[in-house]
């Protein structure tokens, strides 16, 4: 049976979901109205051969959120053709001549043909387009009950921060309306079904806090039970003026909000809160004492005002004494040119446990929707997609900070370690000899990458020792041995890298190697490494740099790294590389205007100079004139 849908011209209504549609200049006269589309002829057969419904193309109209969908997903009203007896013989003509045309070319034609699927896509595509495993998509599909294809086309681009036309073609839609649905849809599930399961106060209760907090942290900060810090996010400068002022940044001089992360001592997320300004009125301290004052996320439900403590920046100097202590590394005072041993360790300490949050952010910001500058229009939702994403990382990614088998050799060691003296701070001026590295190898051990790491605490200073030593001129590097110590030696000719004048800033690294012969064992320990011939324990290794935070004994600055590393290389036979050829591409490429405001502000003072003594000269001659007048006239 045939079925037809009635025609009421006075009343243009959209034949599938019934809204008023009409043309832009009826949509001027009432906003409520939609934008309407003909059927058209596609639709009509489409409509005819899956449906068996006539519409008339040139006449029956749909909405624009209608025209969008795939025609499987429209919902027709209809009436029985003895009920309605209209003309649509042509139009059955048409429809049915056409129809095994349509038929054959269906999957090509339909509106809901995706080009990418997760159905047919390897792991490794999966992973790269939308930054999961297939597994977890349709975890997260069962867990919110919807399509595994509308998720990966969420994350995706979540992950890309693909716009909604360019999602549409990859995807296979004709209209970005249908991906901007499924956003929308996919994001109201994951907020309501989701994310209260896997962050926030509803995910955690008060045992969770002491289940996440690893045992380096409660050997080295008993009472530390999370870290908190802000970050922030670039946005587009608004219309308003006073939204403009409020999030302009005077730090990074753009503009841009900033929301503040609170995590459990192992990496996971316990919330993630904002958005925030970004004017002097927002900065990590007013927000850290907004959300403990107003209990924003509950988080007293979870966390002990009174006994626990967080890990912050120095953001955080600033924060209300009377609420959860935050440590923070320790600042130079006024007049201070380097940081006392005890509190360069501490400094250290707290600088080792909390970069697992500098991680996490990272780690977050691989989702380029938030990386990249924000759309106004996102403003809104950026909160609950920031949480979104923070449930995600929680769920189906490895905590950032997991117990490893040598965390108690690390706590022996940095107990050990922060309980001695450096021995090297006041060591007298005038007792250094001039040596050859060849010289003194006798009082070198035989290093190992694996000693120098260790040493460091950390694999970040050994990162920096190359950029450092090239930097440095070989040349420019001396050592020098003790005349008055044993086995002290001074290296001189490690250059700050913070430093942009023309005679930059030299940091002077002191060492001294206990050597000892220590028979070879079967497992190496983190503070206790074998080699053949001379072998180092890095307990006996001891350091002074002249650098701010030089006097620790706990690890060290990578100053002192990079020389360790020019000794491993040199003893070696290993060759320091230079810079990558993207480096020396960048160098090459990008003009340099240093050289030529140098020569500009040269040459400007000799002319200075010049013009001084032209000057000057001038009224020589002139005095001697008036002289001589003043001689004749007596």
């Amino acid at each position: 049976m045939t079925f037809l849908v009635p025609i009421n011209p006075k009343n243009r209504t959209c034949i599938s979901c019934g809204v008023k549609v009409g043309f832009a200049m009826k949509r001027k006269r009432d906003k409520r109205i939609k934008l309407a589309h003909y059927v058209g002829r596609t639709k009509q057969i489409e409509i005819f051969s899956l449906f068996n419904i006539v519409t008339d193309h040139n006449h029956h109209m749909l909405c624009t959120n209608c025209f969008g969908k795939n025609v499987k997903e429209l919902n027709i009203y209809t009436e029985n053709q003895a009920n309605k007896p209209y003309m649509y013989d042509e139009l059955i003509q048409h429809a049915v001549i056409y129809n095994n045309k349509l038929l054959a070319s269906t999957g090509m034609k339909d509106s809901n043909y995706h080009c990418i699927s997760i159905y047919d896509m390897s792991i490794e595509d999966c992973t790269r387009l939308s930054g999961l495993f297939p597994d977890s998509i349709y975890d997260i599909a069962k867990s919110i009950h919807q399509d595994p294809q509308l998720i990966l086309e969420f994350f995706t681009i979540c992950r890309q921060n693909m716009n909604h036309r360019a999602a549409a073609v990859c995807f296979g839609y004709k209209s970005n309306s249908s991906i901007s649905l499924h956003f929308t849809k996919i994001f109201t599930s994951l907020l309501n079904d989701f994310v209260p399961k896997y962050i926030g106060y509803t995910a955690f209760t008060r045992k969770d806090v002491k289940r996440k907090t690893p045992e380096l942290f409660k050997k080295l900060f008993p009472n530390v039970v999370g870290i908190i810090d802000g970050t922030y996010f670039y946005c587009q400068k608004a219309e308003c003026f006073e939204i403009q002022r409020k999030t302009w940044s005077e730090q990074k001089k753009r503009n841009l909000v900033e929301a503040m992360g609170i995590q459990f001592a192992d990496g996971t997320w316990f919330d993630l809160i904002g958005p925030f300004y970004a004017d002097g009125d927002h900065n990590d301290a007013s927000i850290w004492n907004y959300i403990v004052e107003e209990d924003i996320g509950n988080i007293h439900d979870i966390f002990n005002e009174e006994t626990d403590e967080f890990l912050g920046d120095r953001g955080f100097r600033d924060v209300d004494d009377e609420r959860f202590t935050v440590l923070i590394p320790f600042s130079l005072n006024k007049g201070q040119i380097q940081l006392p041993t005890r509190s360069a360790n501490t400094t250290r300490k707290i600088a080792k446990l909390r970069n697992s949050i500098e991680r996490g952010f990272g780690r977050l910001k691989q989702w380029k929707i938030i990386n990249a500058v924000i759309d106004t229009n996102l403003i809104s939702k950026f909160g609950s997609l920031l949480r979104i994403l923070g449930a995600i990382d929680n769920k189906y990614f490895q905590p950032l900070s997991m117990a490893t088998n040598i965390d108690r050799q690390k706590i022996n060691y940095i107990k050990h370690r922060e309980a001695v003296p450096n021995i090297l701070e006041n060591l007298p001026k005038n007792q250094w000899i001039k040596k050859q590295l060849d010289e003194i190898t006798d009082l070198i051990p035989k290093l190992t990458l694996d000693i120098i790491r260790n040493y460091a605490l950390g694999e970040y200073a050994l990162k920096l020792a190359i950029p450092y030593l090239q930097h440095a001129s070989s040349l420019s590097i001396k050592t020098h041995k003790s005349k008055q110590y044993e086995g002290i030696l001074k290296i001189e000719g490690i250059t700050s890298r913070f430093s942009k004048c023309i005679s930059p800033k030299h940091h002077k690294v002191f060492i001294q190697f206990n050597n000892s012969n220590q028979p070879k064992q079967s497992t190496r320990t983190y503070d206790d490494n074998s080699n053949d011939g001379l072998s180092i324990n890095i307990k006996n290794i001891n350091s002074y740099c002249t650098c701010k935070s030089g006097a620790r004994t706990v690890g060290t600055c990578a100053h002192v790294i990079a020389v360790l590393y020019w000794l491993y290389a040199n003893l070696n036979g290993i060759t320091i590389p230079t810079y990558n050829v993207k480096s020396t591409a960048l160098e090459q490429n990008i003009t340099n205007l240093q050289p030529f405001n140098r020569r500009r502000r040269e040459q400007k003072l000799i002319n200075d100079e010049t013009t001084m003594s032209d000057i000057t000269d001038s009224d020589i001659i002139n005095n001697d004139i008036t002289d001589s007048e003043d001689e004749e006239y007596l």
